[in-house]
């Protein structure tokens, strides 16, 4: 094991690179919210926000309704040309959400579509959340 000090930055030395995956959980960490996320059974909705495509799935999200008692944010993952049935995954809270992603390999590209398409929904913690990605990645939020 390297030692503290040996870790520590010398002052000629330049700053350790972070990587795609580091910058995602630094944020991740910062969201407010639970991080728990589980399967479930098929999810109807009106509107489906399209996130995009993430490896060979297609992925739509589904935040919960404004006025709802229970805050249930829902994303949908399908495979385009395979006959796989749409699976579900639910979260009372975003941070749920961006945890599942970042899980699941989801990188930089993904998550500002991810922020992109919830700009403008008036829930709890986005806002917060496409300025906390802004600070950590110095990225766009679309």
């Amino acid at each position: 094991k390297a030692s503290a000090k040996a870790r520590q930055k010398s002052p000629g030395q330049a700053p350790r690179k972070v990587s795609e995956a580091e910058r995602i959980a630094t944020w991740i960490d910062r969201l407010p919210g639970s991080a728990q996320f589980e399967s479930a059974a098929s999810r109807r909705a009106k509107v489906w926000l399209e996130i995009g495509n993430c490896r060979d799935e297609l992925l739509f999200l589904k935040p919960p309704a404004s006025r709802a008692k229970k805050s249930e944010w829902v994303l949908k993952r399908t495979w385009p040309g395979d006959k796989r049935k749409a699976e579900y995954v639910v979260t009372p809270a975003f941070h749920g959400i961006c945890r599942f992603l970042a899980q699941s390999g989801a990188g930089v590209a993904v998550m500002e579509r991810l922020l992109a398409c919830c700009e403008g929904l008036e829930h709890d913690g986005l806002s917060e959340a496409a300025s906390t990605w802004r600070t950590v990645t110095g990225g766009a939020t679309h």
